[in-house]
């Protein structure tokens, strides 16, 4: 499970990258938050996987969708999990 935090100017497209991007790797959100404000977006996905996968390579993909669409991505594991 994965948490994914997205911030940076609101533009057309930043949701379907980063979405389209966790579906590529069977990511499935299973909550999303968003606030847009003053010309920022932000976003927190919360993802599950149906099996394990490489953290440092889906932090890489999902960055690079992320600059794509001019936004910043960061990924950590959902310690939520282990609590």
């Amino acid at each position: 499970r994965l948490l994914v935090s997205v911030h940076g100017a609101d533009r057309i497209g930043i949701v379907a990258a980063v979405a389209r991007a966790l579906a590529d790797a069977d990511g499935n959100i299973v909550e999303l938050t968003t606030h847009r404000g003053s010309g920022t977006y932000v976003a927190i996905a919360d993802v599950e996987f149906p099996r394990p996968m490489d953290l440092d390579q889906m932090a890489a993909e999902l960055k690079a969708a992320g600059r794509k669409v001019g936004v910043v991505v960061t990924v950590q594991r959902d310690l939520a999990d282990e609590l």
